[in-house]
């Protein structure tokens, strides 16, 4: 066959107008705008939002003429598949040089894409080609090759931090729509119509709700009962960040992972910021000083089956994704982290009279009190979010009028943030104070590390007793098998004394369980704890979380400190 396509293109600088968003896979793959041939075989990616096209998508072919004579040709393509995208294609004619290559435009109108069966969608499809070439003056259609692309729907235009407006393709921008994140979500979709007779999610509201409950019936995370500690969120100050990849890379496990509210609020917002579906997170507290959290009624928690209250029967604050970007009384809420009780005594425990329910776009209060008031054996027959899931009598409400946002998709860019001087730190510093905090207790002469200071420990570990869950320039989690017992251990190195505070405080800023309390520790100047179980301490300029399930961490808290310490 003297004639090859080498390339397919339908992104032109991610112009959502005429074609494809800029996306990659995930943190670690790119996906470029034009797709060569590899291995003779060609499978582009597209990601369009039907709403934002034009009346054209511009697709741009590149063809080879091997032959040793020029050849006067067009070439065609017939769409294959099922529902019909872009239609049966037609390029110009044009005489192609002798072992030469040129780029062939064509025009092909957007209609399908404006199919009403198609609006508002989150959706994708698996879109193919059959090639041919023909000479001029010949009847004879020869055929080239086919081609299968992978085509995204989006209902909306994606929203902020996902970047969706036309701009110079850079393969290391992070903020371009992850595929792997759309795969979850169009999965999710796919669900939603299996519950509900075939009908696709077709509103914003819909939406949240399939990807709601796709986080909370996965079967890939389960609640940290213990602690109640962020695993995938990254608290900074009026916006969570978000540690994308670790998020995708833990859905491969078939062992679930843990996780907590803020981890769910964050994922289901940032999964609806990608499709374009305005989404932020409601942070609940409990606004009367001294802020001791809120008592719950009981309830089932991701991954669990069993009715309990939290913890010790309180939330220090709870999160929950919000529909859009208020957190008002009556905000719909959708919390992919538990099921309320919505049978008539929500107060009561379980589980002869529970009636189990996911909270799919619930409003949030019932009053704009900060008093809940459901006496317990009382029936209650209201549907409010905030009257089923907290205890009679407790104070509780949204933090503020405006929900968080999502900020950071990576632990570096959130880092950033929670660094950057121009962003106000009365937020950190209103947290520490609970514990006690007034100034900062951190050497004014202190130590720079890097991560190559805890290249001991992980070198006398080994590799057997040592897995990496997440590395970056400043940051690193590992599985730790120490003295026989399982540990996670999270470092994060600050570049100076302020900022290791800031660290401290968006660590603790993301911890659920009321008990987690400052400690004295011989080894440092700032920790705080829950029991025996979790850590949080520092090291010169290192912020260290140690972290199990059971097993005591204090002899290897002391090791790493001591690792740390003589670098």
């Amino acid at each position: 066959m003297s004639i090859k396509i080498n390339s397919i293109c339908f992104n032109h600088d991610g112009d959502p107008a005429t074609g494809s968003l800029h996306c990659r896979v995930d943190g670690k793959t790119p996906i470029p705008p034009r797709f060569e041939s590899e291995d003779g075989k060609l499978a582009p990616v597209g990601v369009f939002v039907p709403s934002a096209l034009g009346p054209n998508i511009t697709i741009e072919i590149g063809v080879d003429n091997t032959a040793p004579t020029p050849i006067n040709l067009i070439v065609t393509a017939k769409e294959t598949s099922q529902p019909p995208l872009f239609g049966n294609l037609a390029f110009p004619g044009i005489m192609l040089s002798a072992r030469s290559s040129t780029v062939l435009n064509l025009n092909v109108p957007s209609a399908h894409f404006a199919s009403p069966a198609l609006a508002n969608q989150a959706m994708r499809l698996l879109q193919s080609f059959d090639w041919y070439y023909q000479e001029a003056g010949s009847a004879i259609k020869q055929k080239i090759t086919s081609t299968g692309q992978t085509v995204y729907l989006l209902p909306a235009l994606p929203f902020e931090p996902w970047l969706g407006d036309s701009e110079t393709y850079s393969e290391s921008e992070m903020n371009y729509v992850w595929t792997s994140v759309l795969d979850i979500c169009c999965s999710a979709c796919d669900d939603y119509a299996a519950a509900h007779a075939g009908v696709r999610p077709n509103t914003f509201a819909q939406h949240l709700e399939a990807l709601t409950e796709e986080l909370n019936t996965c079967g890939r995370f389960r609640y940290d009962t213990r602690h109640g500690a962020c695993f995938y969120a990254v608290p900074a100050g009026n916006e969570n960040g978000i540690k994308l990849q670790k998020y995708i890379h833990d859905r491969n496990y078939t062992t679930p992972s843990r996780l907590n509210c803020s981890d769910c609020a964050t994922i289901v917002a940032t999964e609806a910021l990608a499709l374009g579906v305005p989404a932020g997170i409601g942070h609940i507290h409990n606004p009367v000083n001294p802020p001791n959290g809120f008592a719950c009624n009981p309830i089932i928690s991701i991954g669990g089956n069993a009715w309990a209250p939290p913890f010790a029967g309180s939330f220090s604050y709870h999160e929950v994704t919000v529909d859009g970007g208020a957190s008002v009384q009556n905000t719909p809420v959708f919390d992919a982290c538990l099921k309320i009780d919505a049978g008539t005594n929500p107060g009561l425990m379980g589980p002869a009279v529970k009636i189990e329910q996911l909270p799919l776009g619930i409003p949030f209060a019932e009053t704009a009190l900060d008093n809940v008031n459901v006496p317990v054996g009382v029936p209650y027959a209201n549907m409010f979010y905030r009257e089923r899931l907290v205890a009679d009598g407790e104070d509780c409400n949204f933090d503020a009028v405006n929900a968080k946002e999502v900020g950071g998709l990576s632990m570096e860019n959130t880092l950033r943030s929670i660094y950057d001087s121009d962003k106000d730190k009365d937020p950190y510093w209103h947290l520490l104070r609970r514990y006690g905090v007034t100034e900062n207790p951190l050497p004014l002469a202190m130590h720079n590390l890097n991560k190559e200071a805890s290249s001991g420990f992980l070198a006398e570990l080994g590799s057997t007793s040592c897995l990496t869950l997440e590395e970056s320039e400043s940051h690193a989690i590992y599985d730790v098998t120490y003295a026989g017992e399982p540990f996670q251990i999270e470092l994060i190195f600050a570049p100076g004394r302020e900022e290791t505070l800031m660290v401290i405080a968006s660590k603790l800023a993301g911890v659920t369980n009321p008990e987690i309390k400052r400690l004295a520790l011989d080894f440092t100047c700032l920790a705080f704890g829950i029991d025996h179980t979790f850590w949080l301490f520092v090291i010169e300029n290192v912020v260290v979380q140690a972290s199990s399930e059971g097993a005591d961490v204090e002899p290897i808290s002391r090791h790493v400190a001591e690792t740390l310490a003589v670098q």
